[in-house]
């Protein structure tokens, strides 16, 4: 006769504790991402941008994103933890497709601009 599993859960259930998210009291001061052309808020991957230059400053990030904004460009700075310290990524985009990126390149003419996926 073949043996029956044997149970070996408690009678009582498991209950995760709820996690408490505290939220910052003031907003950082940081240049926010443009608007995409859908309405679905936050970018996802898939989406293209050209990434013009890295920076340990954020003002110096900072005074970059507006010169091209200046120009005509949607560029935003995109801080990012890298080891111990934070580093300020200066972006145009996002676009849609890698062909909208592209076109994007060439206009920058900035030495060691790339395009990158995003975010």
């Amino acid at each position: 006769k073949p043996e029956a599993p044997q149970q070996t859960a408690s009678a009582t259930p498991v209950v995760a504790a709820p996690v408490v998210v505290e939220q910052p009291t003031a907003a950082p001061a940081r240049t926010t991402l443009p608007p995409l052309a859908s309405n679905s808020g936050t970018p996802t991957s898939g989406r293209w941008a050209v990434q013009v230059g890295s920076y340990a400053r954020e003002a110096t990030a900072e005074r970059l994103a507006k010169q091209l904004r200046d120009q005509g460009q949607r560029a935003f700075v995109m801080p990012v933890k890298s080891g111990g310290a934070t580093l300020y990524r200066v972006r145009i985009g996002p676009m849609q497709d890698r062909a909208s990126a592209e076109a994007a390149l060439r206009d920058v003419k900035s030495a060691g601009a790339a395009i990158v996926s995003h975010p």
